[in-house]
């Protein structure tokens, strides 16, 4: 099952980018990621870290998760995961089911139209259905945290469709990725 993703970031520190660029690929078709070249290539190096260890996977909202389902109306509607979206979670999974030891943190965001308060539960929804679906999926609860930001932390303009679409994201860290 590919994994439509926006952004692939890695954290850590490597020896030259040579190899960052080589992790960036493998990370790519570890979670089955498509297009790997039209990712972002995002790849930090940190001085304070041993080696490359955590893996950020950005993925905007409208590819996971039913229009009708998710807006910010007060319908009282809970967002829904897209059909095909779902063979996905099998990926996430088996990722996190090879390394117990692996963490995975979920941020949730929305865009900016509708009601910050309406947001902010929107975000809370999303991050809670997604980890519903992981779980059934069968990952490991203990190993996922989430945290929702609502409208607080745009990427882009959301003066734009475009800005706000890019903006309606889950953001997927998987800590401890390459620490085995």
């Amino acid at each position: 099952a590919t994994l439509t993703a926006d952004e692939l970031t890695l954290f850590g520190r490597v020896a030259e980018q040579d190899d960052a660029t080589r992790r960036f690929f493998a990370t790519g078709e570890l979670f089955d990621l498509a297009p790997v070249p039209e990712l972002v290539n995002r790849t930090r190096l940190d001085d304070d870290a041993d080696t490359l260890n955590d893996a950020r996977i950005v993925v905007t909202t409208d590819l996971i998760f039913n229009a009708d389902t998710d807006d910010t109306d007060d319908s009282g509607d809970t967002p829904t995961i897209a059909e095909g979206f779902d063979a996905s979670f099998d990926t996430i999974v088996a990722r996190l089911n090879e390394s117990p030891d692996m963490t995975l943190s979920i941020e949730s965001h929305t865009d900016s139209l509708g009601v910050s308060e309406a947001n902010q539960k929107l975000s809370e929804e999303r991050a809670a259905v997604f980890v519903a679906a992981l779980v059934d999926a069968g990952a490991e609860p203990s190993q996922i945290t989430t945290e929702s930001f609502g409208e607080s932390a745009p990427i882009a303009d959301n003066g734009r469709e475009s800005g706000r679409a890019l903006n309606r994201r889950l953001e997927l860290t998987f800590q401890g990725l390459y620490s085995q």
